[in-house]
């Protein structure tokens, strides 16, 4: 089964656009795990609103503010899945491309063999300076390395998860990274799956929106990409 994983944070000029472009999927075999850190505006509201009635959804809500990457790990953890799941990594201020990239994935697990499947994308609003760089994997991958070239979508089987140490996901002071949170969580995933296991589609499968709060408009918002 696929399981889309969505932390979010003051969002609700972009959730309902992020939830309908799953529950539109023409492959309806999903689960869709949200959790709320603590928004400030209607965010809240709006997602128990869009997925009320909806069984493939469920939606927590933290107490206190948190990071990212805690919310993709707190997701996790807080569910009992199969190990052979898909996992998905859909921020609450994006959406899906279409209609039909589960059932492109699907085709690609079911074809490929692999354990893990990245890019690509398209940024939204069109011409705001920033562009996909996701490419084919080289001969031999170094993850650790020059550009960060395997982003969204990023897609994993469960069972990676579960064998990464939980230090791996802290900074030299044993915090948690507060930023890039994809490069804590999928650098060790690629390494594990290996070249053979991964698969990069270049059909362009997710849309990633620039806008004022967006990480690489916020002072420091990357900060912790070298470090993790």
């Amino acid at each position: 089964m696929f399981r889309f994983v969505t932390p979010l944070y003051n969002c609700q000029s972009f959730v309902v656009e992020c939830l309908r472009s799953t529950k539109e999927q023409s492959d309806g075999d999903f689960m869709h795990y949200i959790v709320d850190d603590c928004s400030t505006d209607g965010t809240w509201d709006i997602v128990r609103r869009e997925i009320e009635g909806d069984p493939r959804y469920v939606a927590l809500r933290n107490d206190y503010k948190m990071c990212t990457l805690y919310n993709h790990i707190k997701l996790m953890k807080d569910f009992e899945w199969d190990p052979e799941d898909v996992v998905l990594h859909l921020d609450g201020d994006d959406r899906l491309s279409d209609t039909q990239v589960l059932s492109h994935l699907k085709g690609v697990y079911e074809e490929t063999g692999c354990w893990v499947t990245y890019g690509n994308y398209e940024v939204i609003p069109p011409g705001t300076g920033i562009s996909s760089c996701c490419a084919p994997l080289q001969e031999n991958p170094n993850f650790r390395a020059g550009i960060w070239e395997w982003s969204h979508l990023r897609t994993f089987k469960r069972f990676l998860f579960d064998k990464i140490p939980y230090d791996n996901f802290l900074n030299e002071e044993g915090f948690m990274y507060t930023s890039a949170p994809d490069v804590a969580l999928f650098t060790p995933i690629l390494e594990m799956a290996g070249k053979d296991r991964i698969a990069f589609s270049d059909r362009v499968n997710y849309h990633y929106r620039m806008h004022p709060s967006n990480e690489h408009h916020v002072p420091g918002g990357l900060n912790d990409q070298a470090r993790c």
